[in-house]
């Protein structure tokens, strides 16, 4: 039978789930993970005992916000939304539905949160799921971004 557990990992163990990410986004957490800058827990799902999907809730603003984050940031954190970073599902296990069970666990223990994207074909993701489009950058700007806020 198989198994799929959420679990919030200890400080210690968060290195098993940023070594899942892409090494792009491993490079910007390691430029914050010296001071855990704001990480407020690191949620993963677990199946068959191994990280299949994660992401980090933020609880302050990162060190290197986008030009769209450093606007609005400040507002929804002092409104009590935290911050949802780094999403990820290992890309064998996509198409599934982890990633939303993944999101709908995270958000019924973090009922306010807010979130930016680039890839603008993730909206279709998050908007079912009750995320909502709070902001945008002009589309002249790069990078285009859209930042979506839930409860």
């Amino acid at each position: 039978m198989r198994t799929i557990v959420f679990e919030p990992l200890s400080y210690e163990n968060w290195s098993l789930f940023i070594s899942l990410l892409p090494l792009d986004w491993q490079s910007e957490l390691t430029l914050q993970w010296p001071k855990n800058l704001g990480v407020e827990s690191v949620f993963t799902l677990n199946k068959n005992g191994e990280i299949v999907a994660g992401g980090v809730v933020f609880n302050r603003m990162a060190r290197n916000p986008t030009p769209l984050e450093g606007i609005h940031g400040p507002a929804l954190f002092g409104n009590g939304h935290l911050y949802l970073g780094f999403v990820w599902v290992v890309p064998t296990q996509r198409s599934l539905g982890l990633g939303a069970f993944l999101l709908n666990h995270i958000h019924s223990v973090v009922p306010k949160l807010w979130l930016t994207i680039e890839d603008l074909s993730l909206k279709d993701f998050y908007t079912p799921l009750g995320y909502v489009e709070y902001a945008h950058t002009p589309t002249h700007q790069w990078p285009i971004e859209k930042l979506f806020i839930i409860g």
